[in-house]
C-alpha cells in the first residue's frame, strides 16, 4: 500500500526516509557531499603518497527495506565524480554497488556490507576521500560501554597485488559525564599468493602489521578538554625474521563549543611503529627503512555548521611540523591541510 509520495514529502521539506510504501516495508536514504581536501608537505626525503587534492563531488542512494523490526536490508548505489579531467581513473563519474544489511536488538548491533569507521589516531582513521569497507561489523552498547569490532576486505590477490584484509575494534566507557576511556584496535594483513594465484610485488608474499593503544579524553571546564593515546605496533613480514616492535603516543587538548574546535596534539613515534590505517601524516611513513625515533606536533581549527537540519559544512585547517630526531636538531618537514565539506542527509 502506497503511504507517501516523493513529491509530498519534498513539499514539506522531507528526506527520503520519509517516503515509504507497502505500509512502511520499502523505504529510501541517502547522501550527497562534496569535499575539498588538500594536502601540501614541504620538501620530504621519499614521495608522500596523499601530498595531493581530493576534490570530488559523491552521491549515496538506498532503496531500504525493512524486512522486520530491527532487520533493515539496503541496496542501491554510489556515484563519484571527481573534479578536472585528469584524475587516476580518467574523467566522468564512476558507479559503484552499494549493499548493506543490518541487525539491531536493544545492545547487539551487526552491519554486513558498505560501512564506514574509525576508532582511533594511531590504530584505524578513516579520511573522507578513503572508500567506504566492504566487510561485517558487531557493536555492542551496554549503559556507559560502547564496543565494536569490524573486519574488512579491500583488495582481492592478483598480479602484484596482494588480497588485503583490515580490521579494528574499540572498547569505549564512560565512567563520568565528562570522561571517555578506550582501547583499541587496528591491523592489516596482505598475502593470498599460497594459492598459487597472482605473482607477489616486489616488498615480499606477506606483511602483518597490527595496532594496539589506549586513549582517553577528559573534559575540563568551559569546553576546555584534555586528550592522549598511547600505542604499540608490531610489523612482521616475510623477508624479515621475527617481527618489528615500536610504541608511539600523543597528547594534547583543545576547546570545543558549539560549532567551533581548536585542538593540538604532540606526537612521539618510535623509527618502526607502523600504523597503515592511522592519522594521516604517519600513514605511509617511510615503512620499514630505519631512520630514527621522532618527534611532531599538529594543530587544527574546525568550525561546523548544521543548515535546515539536513544538511551540515564543515571548515577546518590542520597544519603540523615533524623533526628528524628527537633532539629537535633538524626539521624534517611541515604540513598543511585544508579541508571545505558539504554534506546533504537525503
Amino acid at each position: 500500500m502506497f503511504c507517501l509520495c516523493a513529491a509530498a514529502a519534498a513539499a514539506n521539506g522531507r528526506s527520503l526516509e520519509a517516503v515509504n510504501y507497502w505500509n512502511g516495508v520499502l523505504g529510501a536514504s541517502g547522501e550527497f557531499r562534496t569535499v575539498f581536501d588538500n594536502t601540501e608537505y614541504s620538501t620530504v626525503r621519499l614521495e608522500k603518497l596523499d601530498e595531493r587534492t581530493y576534490f570530488f563531488s559523491d552521491l549515496t542512494l538506498y532503496a531500504d527495506f525493512h524486512v522486520a523490526e530491527g532487520v533493515l536490508v539496503q541496496a542501491g548505489g554510489k556515484v563519484r565524480y571527481d573534479f578536472g579531467d585528469d584524475v587516476a581513473d580518467g574523467p566522468g563519474p564512476r558507479a559503484y554497488l552499494r549493499l548493506r544489511g543490518t541487525l539491531d536488538t536493544e545492545h547487539h548491533h551487526w552491519t554486513f556490507g558498505h560501512f564506514r569507521d574509525s576508532t582511533s589516531p594511531l590504530t584505524f582513521e578513516q579520511r573522507d576521500y578513503d572508500d567506504e569497507l566492504a566487510g561485517m561489523r558487531y557493536r555492542l552498547t551496554w549503559g556507559p560501554s560502547d564496543s565494536r569490532l569490524f573486519l574488512a576486505r579491500t583488495s582481492t590477490v592478483g598480479e602484484e597485488r596482494y588480497e588485503t584484509f583490515a580490521g579494528g575494534g574499540r572498547f569505549s566507557l564512560r565512567p563520568w559525564e565528562k570522561t571517555v576511556l578506550a582501547a583499541n584496535l587496528g591491523g592489516i594483513h596482505q598475502g593470498g599468493f599460497d594459492a598459487g594465484r597472482g605473482s607477489a610485488p616486489l616488498g615480499g608474499r606477506k606483511r602483518e602489521a597490527g595496532v594496539g593503544s589506549l586513549d582517553f579524553e577528559q573534559g575540563i571546564i568551559w569546553g576546555l578538554f584534555a586528550s592522549g593515546e598511547a600505542a604499540l605496533s608490531m610489523d612482521r613480514g616475510d623477508r624479515e625474521e621475527g617481527s618489528l616492535r615500536d610504541n608511539a603516543f600523543w597528547a594534547g587538548g583543545g576547546w570545543r563549543r558549539g560549532p567551533f574546535e581548536v585542538s593540538g596534539r604532540f606526537y612521539r613515534v618510535g623509527w618502526a611503529f607502523a600504523t597503515p590505517w592511522g592519522v594521516r601524516f604517519l600513514r605511509n611513513e617511510e615503512g620499514s627503512i630505519i631512520l630514527s625515533d621522532f618527534y611532531a606536533w599538529t594543530a587544527r581549527g574546525a568550525a561546523s555548521f548544521d543548515v535546515f537540519e539536513t544538511a551540515r559544512l564543515t571548515l577546518a585547517l590542520e597544519g603540523g611540523v615533524k623533526y628528524k630526531e628527537e633532539n629537535f636538531a633538524e626539521q624534517d618537514y611541515n604540513f598543511n591541510i585544508e579541508l571545505i565539506k558539504f554534506e546533504v542527509y537525503l
